[in-house]
Formats: structure tokens, C-alpha cells, sequence
């Protein structure tokens, strides 16, 4: 449902823009790829040449993944130019460090051997939000008698499979695991015989563990002793057990100790021994991918200085020598980076050249000096491996790419060549990259090739056994070669050489006074409809809500005179937002959650909490800590209805209810510009009219819509049987407006057949083009009858409340048959020949609700903004029917 709405969604960018307002306010116009790349190049030699090759600085994230688009093909251009490198540490990079400081490498146990384990241990994550896939994995081995424990500072869904659920503080995950250590050892629990043959410096690690006992854990994790002692009991005794550490500890100061913390545990109860034990890790790296050959590394005419991502915007902003010009594509660092009040200032300086290459008009992309259109996965090639299984699958297109969209591979070739760089590797294609990968002299790549790839889809990695044991023989990666309670290496990189628990660098012990002034921890995680910022601006078909929402215990709220509806000011030193306060008894008092990066231009106030969250470096590899995040809450008068959220609580929902909120959009909608336009009595009726050529697109279309799409092919039951009989008697737009052309032909008797072409097909009135796509697209997510009669619904309001305006101006000006008398008899508001109540007593469940409020949202927005767009034409007085 979200990516075909992503697709075709409205806001999508078809042609390459440049900017002729103010950064930021997304004034743009259309140019040509030829000026666009024209003007690229030319500015970005014009900067080599002035200040260095190093002062333009590549940005990207994964907002599109894969091997060509997401990995290779910018690198091999900015190798190329010798620029700034993007050293890309946001997501796991210091959880991966501490891993391996372990283990010796960061390969994790295989997530298919789930259901051989007798214990599951979701730490820190919310698959049923961000790893759908892992859930029918926990549930089978559920079925075969294992146990499934939930650690997380939020009561997650995956709760509701959970056989015991912790709650411990947000940064205290390192004492957790510590106090579970010292159970463990203390009792005797450990595996002996694996400790002693495959782990080192199990003495060091009984000396630390004693300052952690249960009490002491409890003290600084919240969790109850007796809880740490029944966790430590259940772990040292179901083997297998398997633990998944999640990505949200890691963005904390202390992130790398507490996986390195974490990954101690299965070398206590020697878990490595079995399918199914172990500790999972992101599995990109099992993957054998030459990176310095496909990226061309030696493409790079000498060193150049790297860059970490969290702090873009100190970099733009005091960086020396300074970044001239910023190329961001694959992501959105206005939305989604830290310090937001820096990044926006940086992105806002007139002296820098920013390209963005993308999909829609982003927070970003209204910053940009170009604007290139991206295509998406459904519009090119790509090869993709995973963060969680071991295959590789071919990602081929199923479209052509929409308006002159370029994929990253294209565009960067493009812009290499005008650049005046002829090496070889600009004229590869997809196809080229993706058979130098396959051909890599690898055993798990043996026999796999692009032509199985397009018959299979999905190949796994040949790995021996059924199920992978990335330590075979019990033989890690390590100096020693063994698990590594003590490291030389981590005393050696300046660490501590044993796990500990470090407080993170805001709280009550470490920042006392900034505590007093900020008591609350805000952790911002995924939200289940978005992929970070992806999906934002699709309504609720990307968000689980109108506003973003701001969780908080019911005892903070009380402090405040908070309560759910209530919108809040969340603010400390470095920013602020506003959000909407839902109020609950399931998180620990002191902790608020705002789940998903929200966009700012769509946020209340037009600022996302991102405006608060900190750009400080994590203990290790330089990873984000973005919920280290001490802030303060108060409530802002701000009237708002709660409808939407209140609704999404019940288990079903009656279709009156979610239908209801049309009458609000007919009220809303009488408030255009072009339905004041033609109640203005002081303009003569005939020339409020004026614009009626303009509607012939959407008009002949529309009959489409009722003919073809609307319609049921089987309808299956009588609803859909009452939706295909209104489609038919609605059918008749085309004929109506044809027969107004005609009559009022001797007005247009100067259109030849070319001049209506070019008059209907041009920008002046493609939002007006674009309505019936857009219900089309509506209509396929509108699937079942009871949402499809949600979105015809609004289309009757909305007509029904327009042409009882038209038909005014009609009588006695012209003679009108589609705004007039004869068409208004056709939009009653409603369907045609039928008892709302048929459809009205039905119920939803939430997530058809959803769905439906999304449709009822997107359809409104598609007619308001035709009709915003046909008052502009009004504006020019073309046509003159007096």
C-alpha cells in the first residue's frame, strides 16, 4: 500500500527544478537535464578550481538501497573528484565495534535457526515494527515450547508474544547485562567447559561483575532484583537461546559498551555451540562484496579527509576548510539528522551549492540550488542484500521510469562524463556492477548468477549446513581466537579492556544541573508506518496519525496538566517542537517517546523533534546518540481535535464514524478561492465561468474513473454490487462537459485540434491531470467496498458542494449542462439509489480505518488543490463567455 502511494503520490519530482525563491521556501522551476547537469558541473569545477575538490561533500543515506544505487555509484564519481568522504556511522556503527571487540568480527548467529531456539531475546527492538520477518520465526519456535523475553523502555507490540517483559532505563542496558553476568557466575550457572576452552579472561570478568549485583542493578536499571535473578536463571538454563540486540541502545553515549556488554553473554553459557544460539548482528557484512573494487577506490587521486554523517550540521556551518557544495541523495538530513537548528542554518547558507537528487520535494530538497528527479526501486535495476537473512535478491523494474527520472547510476554517469572524466567504469550499467559482484571469487557466491537471479528471485548465500554458524570449529576472530571477556585491543584503543556500565552523558549523575532543567528522557524509535523519514508525507497511509505523537507516563502528565489531546511544547537547550500528548500508564515515569522522524515542513510549528536531539559522538566508531536526549515538556494552548487518535484505539470502528469528518472537508472546501470566486456577485455570472475550459481534462477522465476503475470487475457481494450501480449512473461527465464545448464552440473557434493538445497537456493545469490518477491510485488501496464508499463519499460531497455554487453562476449566463441544472441532479452528495445506512452501519477495523481516513485525506487534497490551481486561471481572463 505505501510504495504504489509513494510512487504516483502528487508530490513526486518529474523533471529536474532550480530554485528562484529564498532556501528553504521551495520556490522552484522546471529546466531541462541539459541545464541541470549544465549547471552542476559547472559549478562544482568552478569550486575545485577555487577551493579544493575536497570542499564538496557527498551525503546519502538508504533511503534507496542496493548494491548500484544505494552503495556503488556515487562513490565512484566522488572517488573520482577526489572530495570529501561521508563516513556513514548512524545506524549501527558503534554497536558494531563493540561487537567485535568480542568476537573478533560482527557476523551474528543465523536468524532462520530461530525456531531451533529454546530461548528468544528481543533486546532493544520492535520487529513487529522494523523485522516483520523475524516474527513468524519467534512464533514457530513459540510453538515448539521456547520462551521469548522482551527488554525494551517501551511496551512494544512484540510484548504480546512475550513470556517476560523488562523495562529497564534508557542507557542501562550494559548494568542489565552485567547484573545477569553476575548471577550467572556467582551461581555457578556458566558452561565450564566452553569458558575454559574458548573464552579469555573469565577471571577478569568474575573480579568486575561483583560490583553489579542484582540490588545494585536494580538501583541503577530500574529492574527489579528478583527479575535480573529470573532472567540469569532462564538464560544459563534453556539452550539454545538466541539474542537479538536492536539498533536504538547503540544511539546512546555509551552504545558501543552495551553491545560489547551484551555480547559477553552467549560466551557464558556457551550459546555459540548450537543452530539457533548465539547473538544475531546485521548480517551485511557475511555478505563477500570487494568494496574497494566496485567502488574503484583507486579512482581517488590521493587522500581526502572524512566526514562523520551525525554532525552535518557543525560540518557545514565551522568545518575548515568549508564544504562550497553538498550532493545529498538517498536521504533527507533536514529531517532526519540531530542538532536539526544547525543543519537548517547550514543548509540555508547562500554561499553553498546544494544538489538533491530525489523522489519528492523533501524538507532537504527545499534547500536545494538543483533539484534532479530519482527514480525509485520499481523504475530500475538493482542487486539487494539484507541487514537480516543471507540471500541476495534481483530487484528488476516493473515500470519506466516516471516524468525524466534518472536513477543514481544514470545521473552519476551522466554528470562524470560532463565533468570530463572518461574512465571506463562511467559507462557501466546495472547490469555491469551486478556481474562484477556475482563474479567474485567467493564459495557462498559460487553459482550464482544474474540469469538464476532473474529465474529464482531470491538466492541464498551456499553456505555449508542448513543453517550458517558463522564460528565454525568454535574459532573467532579475535587476537587470541576465543571470546574475548578481556580485550589488549579495547585497552589499547583507549577503552576499558572489561565491560562496564558507563552512565550515559545526560542524566542525573553526569549533568546534574542540565538534569534539573530537563528531566525527561525522550527516545524517538521507529513508528510502524514509517522507514525513518520515508512515507511521511503520505498521509495515513504513511502515518499512523495526523500529528506526531508524544507518549509520557500518566505521573509527568499530572505534574503538567497534561492530558491525551493536549498539544506540548517538548524543548531544551538546543531546541524545540510540538507534539501531540497521548497519556498512558505503560512507560516509566521520566521517559516520553516520539515515534518516527516526521517531516518539518509537516509538523506542527514546521519543526520535527530532531530540533532537540544531540549530535554528540558515541563512546565508539562514531555512532549517533540521539536518545541520549534530556528535554522538558509543558502544554500550549493549541486547540485539536483528538478524533484521529481516539479512533485508532478501539478494535473496530463504524464507518459513519470515519465518513463523518467529510462534512468538515464540505466546509472546509466552500472556502477556495475559485467557490468565492464565482459567489462574488460583483463579477458578471458568464465571466466566473470563465475557467471552464480548464476543467475538460479532469472532466472526460473522470467518466474513466466511474467506467473503469471505481466499478467492481465480479462484485462479489451487494455492496459492491450498490458501488458498481452508483459508477454507472455517475458515468455520464464526459458527455455533459462535450456538449458545453460545443455550444460554446463559436467562443472557441480559433482552437485547432494542435492548440487543444497543447492546451490540455501543460503545466498550467496538471494538477487537474493528475486528479484521476490519483483516484485511480485511491481506488486500488480502497479494496474493500466499506473504504470505497469512504472515498466516494468525499468525491460526491466535494462535487455536490460544487456545483451548487456553478449552477448559480450558470442560470441566465450561459448555457451549461455540466455546471448547471442538468449535472447538479447527478451529485447529490451521496450514492446513487442507495440507504447510506447500508454502508454507514458497517464497522472498519483500525487498519481499514486507517486506510480509509488516508483515501478521504488524499482525495480532498487532489480536488482542492485542482480547483486552487483553476482559480489561477481565472486570474488570466482567457476565455470571455459574456
Amino acid at each position: 500500500m505505501h510504495y504504489p502511494a509513494r510512487v504516483y503520490s502528487p508530490d513526486r519530482v518529474l523533471y529536474p527544478l532550480k530554485r528562484v525563491g529564498e532556501k528553504g521556501a521551495g520556490k522552484f522551476e522546471r529546466i531541462s537535464w541539459d541545464e541541470a547537469v549544465g549547471t552542476v558541473t559547472s559549478r562544482f569545477k568552478d569550486i575545485i578550481s577555487r577551493h579544493g575538490a575536497e570542499s564538496i561533500l557527498p551525503f546519502s543515506g538508504s533511503g534507496t538501497l542496493g548494491l548500484v544505487n544505494g552503495d556503488v555509484a556515487g562513490k565512484r564519481l566522488f572517488n573520482r573528484m577526489g572530495a570529501s568522504g561521508l563516513d556513514r556511522t548512524i545506524c549501527s556503527k558503534g554497536g558494531r565495534i563493540g561487537y567485535k571487540y568480542t568476537l573478533g568480527a560482527s557476523f551474528g548467529a543465523d536468524p532462520l535457526a530461530i525456531p531451533q531456539s529454546k530461548l528468544i531475546i528481543s533486546w532493544g527492538t520492535n520487529p513487529y515494527y522494523t523485522n516483520i520477518h523475524q516474527i513468524p520465526l519467534i512464533k514457530e519456535a513459540k510453538k515448539r515450547g521456547a520462551l521469548h523475553i522482551v527488554i525494551n523502555p517501551d511496551k512494544i507490540k512484540s510484548v504480546e508474544i512475550a513470556d517476560l517483559f523488562i523495562q529497564p532505563t534508557p542507557g542501562s542496558d550494559a548494568a542489565l547485562a552485567l547484573g545477569i553476568m553476575n548471577v550467572i557466575i556467582n551461581e555457578s550457572l556458566y558452561d565450564c567447559d566452553f569458558v575454559e576452552k574458548y573464552t579469555e579472561g573469565f577471571n577478569a570478568l568474575s573480579e568486575q561483575v561483583q560490583e553489579y549485583s542484582p540490588e545494585n542493578v536494580e538501583a541503577i536499571s530500574g529492574v527489579d532484583k528478583e527479575t535480573i535473578k529470573e532472567f540469569a536463571a532462564i538464560y544459563a538454563d534453556r539452550k539454545p537461546s538466541f539474542i537479538y540486540a536492536g539498533s536504538g541502545m547503540q544511539h546512546h553515549t555509551n552504545g558501543g559498551m552495551m553491545i560489547r556488554t551484551i555480547s559477553c553473554l552467549p560466551g557464558l553459557v556457551g550459546a555459540w555451540k548450537y543452530p539457533g544460539g548465539g547473538m544475531f548482528y546485521p548480517t551485511s557484512e557475511a555478505f563477500p562484496i570487494q568494496w574497494n573494487l566496485l567502488e574503484e577506490n583507486d579512482l581517488c587521486p590521493g587522500s581526502s579527509r572524512s566526514i562523520n554523517m551525525n554532525q552535518l550540521g557543525q560540518v557545514l556551518l565551522s568545518v575548515d576548510p568549508a564544504i562550497n557544495g553538498l550532493y545529498v541523495y538517498n536521504s533527507n538530513p533536514a529531517a532526519v539528522l540531530f542538532n536539526q537548528g544547525k543543519v537548517i542554518s547550514g543548509l540555508k547558507r547562500e554561499d553553498l551549492f546544494t544538489v538533491v537528487h530525489e523522489q519528492l520535494l523533501t524538507d532537504t530538497a527545499r534547500y536545494a540550488d538543483i533539484v534532479l528527479p530519482a527514480t525509485t526501486e520499481f523504475e530500475h535495476m538493482d542487486l539487494h542484500y539484507s541487514y537480516f537473512h543471507l540471500s541476495l535478491q534481483l530487484n528488476e523494474p516493473v515500470i519506466e521510469p516516471l516524468g525524466e527520472s534518472r536513477s543514481n547510476l544514470d545521473t552519476f554517469n551522466t554528470l562524470a562524463k560532463s565533468m570530463g572524466y572518461q574512465d571506463r567504469c562511467f559507462d557501466d550499467t546495472s547490469i555491469d556492477i551486478i556481474n562484477s559482484a556475482l563474479k567474485i571469487d567467493s564459495s557462498y557466491l559460487q553459482g550464482i548468477t544474474l540469469e538464476r537471479l532473474r529465474s529464482e528471485g531470491a538466492i541464498r548465500l551456499n553456505m555449508p549446513g542448513e543453517f550458517h554458524m558463522p564460528y565454525k570449529d568454535l574459532k573467532f576472530y579475535t587476537p587470541t581466537g576465543k571470546i574475548e571477556f578481556y580485550s589488549d585491543k579495547m585497552k589499547q584503543d583507549g577503552h576499558s579492556p572489561l565491560p562496564v556500565h558507563m552512565p550515559i552523558a545526560e542524566g542525573p549523575l553526569t549533568s546534574p544541573d542540565l538534569y534539573r532543567k530537563y528531566p525527561i528522557y525522550l527516545l524517538t524509535p521507529s513508528a510502524k508506518s514509517f522507514l525513518n523519514s520515508n512515507f511521511a508525507n503520505l498521509g495515513n497511509t504513511g502515518r499512523e496519525k495526523d500529528k506526531p505523537i508524544l507518549e509520557l507516563n500518566i505521573l509527568d502528565a499530572e505534574k503538567r496538566g497534561i492530558k491525551t489531546g493536549d498539544m506540548v511544547r517538548v524543548f531544551n537547550n538546543r531546541g524545540e517542537c510540538v507534539l501531540m500528548a497521548s497519556v498512558g500508564d505503560y512507560l516509566r515515569e521520566g521517559i516520553a517517546i516520539n515515534k518516527g522522524i516526521w517531516w518539518n515542513s509537516l509538523s506542527p510549528g514546521g519543526c520535527n523533534s530532531n530540533q532537540t536531539t544531540p549530535d554528540r559522538l558515541a563512546d565508539m566508531g562514531g555512532g549517533s546518540t540521539y536518545n541520549t536526549n534530556l528535554v522538558q515538556i509543558e502544554r500550549v494552548k493549541i486547540s485539536c481535535s483528538i478524533k484521529e487518535v481516539s479512533i485508532m484505539k478501539e478494535d473496530s470502528v463504524l464507518v459513519k464514524d470515519v465518513v463523518s469528518t467529510v462534512f468538515q472537508m464540505r466546509e472546509d472546501f466552500k472556502q477556495s478561492r475559485l467557490i468565492k470566486y464565482m459567489e462574488d456577485e460583483s463579477i458578471p455570472a458568464s465571466k466566473r465561468l470563465n475557467w471552464l475550459p480548464y476543467f475538460t481534462y479532469f472532466a472526460n477522465s473522470f467518466s474513466d474513473i466511474n467506467n473503469y476503475i471505481l466499478p467492481y470487475e465480479k462484485p462479489a457481494d451487494e455492496l459492491e454490487e450498490q458501488i458498481n450501480s452508483h459508477a454507472a449512473t455517475d458515468a455520464e461527465h464526459n458527455s455533459l462537459i462535450n456538449r458545453d464545448i460545443r455550444n460554446l464552440q463559436e467562443k472557441l473557434k480559433d482552437f485547432t485540434f494542435a492548440d487543444c493538445l497543447e492546451f490540455l497537456w501543460n503545466d498550467n493545469i496538471k494538477k487537474s491531470r493528475l486528479v484521476s490518477y490519483g483516484i485511480a491510485n485511491l481506488t486500488q488501496m480502497a479494496s474493500n467496498p466499506l473504504v470505497r464508499y469512504c472515498l466516494i463519499r468525499v468525491i460526491e460531497e466535494l462535487g455536490n458542494t460544487f456545483f451548487l455554487v456553478s449552477h448559480k453562476c450558470a442560470v441566465g449566463a450561459i448555457e451549461s449542462n455540466y455546471f448547471g441544472k442538468v449535472h447538479l441532479e447527478y451529485e447529490p452528495g451521496h450514492l446513487h439509489g442507495c440507504d447510506p445506512e447500508k454502508f454507514e452501519s458497517q464497522t472498519l477495523t483500525t487498519e481499514e480505518a486507517e486506510t480509509a481516513q488516508y483515501v478521504m485525506q488524499k482525495c480532498y487534497d487532489l480536488f482542492f488543490d485542482m480547483i486552487e490551481e483553476i482559480y489561477e486561471r481565472t486570474q488570466e481572463n482567457r476565455f470571455d463567455f459574456d
